[in-house]
């Protein structure tokens, strides 16, 4: 084979391989226990609670309740990486999503992200759908204080439809509603 024909058949397979594959999204949370949150209760007064949570890593990180949404298309790869600089283990468990022992993030079945230090989660969006995460280390603290968050995944046609082949919508509105008990954030918080 001549020189100029490898290099024509390498070129065709790289474009391809390109063509083929499946884009990668890529996000970077940090977990926080220090946030801070105004709410108001039943007898419309604003209270200021602790919260932890989850928020975007950059120059100065804060918590985000619900944490932040992250987004794919069906047959997306994703990479979540997240960084822990708080003073517990956490972890992201992604409820409903396929993936595979090592990113469930269920501490006794994979490890748990120490202070200091981060993970990056790797899961392909099989599903499109609407989905949870939460962090599942002391998981009725963590969810308490604000650990949790949404993952929207999209059918890959592009479509206005909850899933593949389901229902349209017109229009697209994202709600992920919870309760805050003041006394739990404050015996909670207190200990961390």
């Amino acid at each position: 084979m001549s020189k100029a024909r490898s290099i024509l058949t390498l070129v065709f397979f790289s474009i391809t391989l390109l063509a083929f594959s499946q884009p990668t999204k890529e996000y970077s949370m940090v977990s926080l226990m220090n946030g801070q949150g105004d709410f108001v209760t039943d007898s419309n007064t604003i209270v200021t609670l602790p919260v932890w949570g989850y928020g975007w890593t950059q120059p100065n990180p804060f918590v985000i309740l619900p944490g932040p949404t992250v987004y794919a298309k069906e047959g997306d790869s994703v990479h979540l990486e997240m960084l822990n600089p708080s003073m517990e283990g956490h972890t992201i468990h992604l409820h409903g999503l396929d993936v595979d022992q090592a990113n469930d993030g269920v501490p006794h079945t994979s490890d748990f992200i120490q202070q200091g230090e981060s993970f990056t989660y790797r899961f392909k969006a099989t599903h499109a759908g609407n989905f949870l995460y939460h962090c599942h280390v002391t998981t009725t603290m963590h969810l308490a204080l604000g650990m949790y968050g949404m993952v929207i995944v999209y059918p890959a046609d592009s479509s206005n439809r909850v899933y593949t082949d389901g229902p349209e919508y017109d229009v697209q509105h994202e709600y992920l509603f919870s309760d805050m008990d003041a006394r739990w954030n404050a015996d909670y918080t207190a200990i961390g």
